[in-house]
């Protein structure tokens, strides 16, 4: 984080503090005035720099000298203007290593005055945690992009790593079944109702409602053969949905229906939710259309951080008495583990030695 915004926040601290929460005294427009000026301050720390691109290279080429383990890849144009950044922090490739088997992505907008796309990548841990593993802003978001950062992520995934879900856009599909063909692709819930009530509600009218009822009937059927069964019932009594259903929606019926879904390991995801939580977290953090790439960055690996020390530092009840891990991570005791056994049975039994590696607080 930039000293400026550390000193800001030990100004605005002192002021609430002082001010013991009343606000008679203290004013508002002084924590803008303090806001305003940290932001000035590092834009002309940007500029001495030499930019905000070299600023934020020398940023990450610090962080990798510190710890080898930091991945990120940046790409630049013939003028020196950056035009996609991916990175994964030490943290974040030991969650992908023993939580990558079901990843889930989405891409956000507005979260940086250049107006480049963020993508995040999560992956679901054995607590049923949402865990943000990789970050990526970029200037597109078409499919030469998305392997772009598929590639990249691909050696920091288990061998174990089966399903990759998204929304329905056909140029993270196209990446995905160039990168990843073996991998099962499975579509957002929400993102396919979303679509169809966009193209059927206002054209059926109130017998929407019915349909959908309809359709969700056909999507839990429990096999190929009885789904193919039920959509053809379902397009005969519902004709004026044929033309869409049939153009868009059964092409990726494997991607989707439970007859297909229902078989695989996908640790319980249906839909990008997760993600998208978290994008929203992000716009909660501070970044909007004024922040910097490199406020980006650094709030996104707060983020990460935070996520960590929910895990790490928290306290923990173990028989009645609050416990503190004595570890900086509970992951790395796996890595003993590592090519012997599974994954998942790693995990249950880090479970069962973490027990025994608290210490109590007296």
């Amino acid at each position: 984080m930039y000293k400026y915004q550390i000193h800001r926040d030990d100004l605005i601290i002192k002021i609430l503090k002082a001010a013991k929460g009343d606000e008679r005294y203290y004013n508002l427009r002084q924590i803008t005035n303090i806001m305003e000026q940290t932001r000035t301050d590092k834009h002309n720390h940007t500029t001495r720099e030499g930019g905000e691109v070299k600023t934020l290279m020398k940023r990450l080429g610090d962080l990798k000298n510190e710890d080898a383990d930091w991945e990120y890849r940046a790409d630049v144009d013939e003028t020196g203007t950056l035009t996609r950044l991916w990175w994964m922090s030490p943290y974040q490739r030991t969650l992908a290593k023993f939580h990558g088997e079901v990843l889930i992505l989405d891409v956000s907008e507005g979260r940086n005055m250049y107006d480049f796309y963020l993508t995040t990548f999560v992956v679901v841990d054995a607590e049923s945690n949402t865990r943000n593993i990789a970050y990526c802003i970029s200037e597109s978001q078409d499919g030469e992009t998305f392997e772009w950062m598929f590639r990249h992520l691909n050696h920091y995934l288990p061998a174990s790593f089966v399903a990759v879900f998204s929304d329905r856009d056909g140029a993270i599909a196209n990446a995905i079944e160039s990168v990843w063909p073996n991998v099962f692709h499975g579509i957002c819930l929400w993102h396919l109702h979303k679509c169809i009530v966009t193209n059927l509600a206002a054209k059926m009218g109130g017998r929407f409602k019915s349909f959908m009822w309809d359709f969700w009937k056909v999507y839990r059927q429990g096999s190929p053969a009885a789904f193919v069964h039920e959509w053809g019932n379902m397009i005969r009594r519902w004709p004026e949905s044929a033309d869409y259903l049939l153009t868009y929606i059964w092409p990726d019926r494997e991607k989707w229906a439970w007859a297909w879904v229902g078989m695989r390991f996908l640790a319980g995801i249906r839909t990008t939710g997760r993600v998208e939580s978290e994008h929203k977290q992000h716009k909660s953090a501070g970044l909007g259309r004024r922040s910097t790439i490199t406020e980006v960055f650094e709030i996104l690996n707060i983020r990460t951080s935070e996520q960590k020390d929910k895990e790490l530092a928290g306290r923990y009840q173990v028989g009645g008495q609050k416990c503190q891990i004595t570890d900086d991570s509970l992951l790395k005791r796996g890595i003993l583990f590592q090519g012997v056994l599974e994954p998942s049975f790693v995990l249950f039994w880090l479970s069962v030695v973490s027990v025994y590696r608290f210490t109590p607080i007296m």
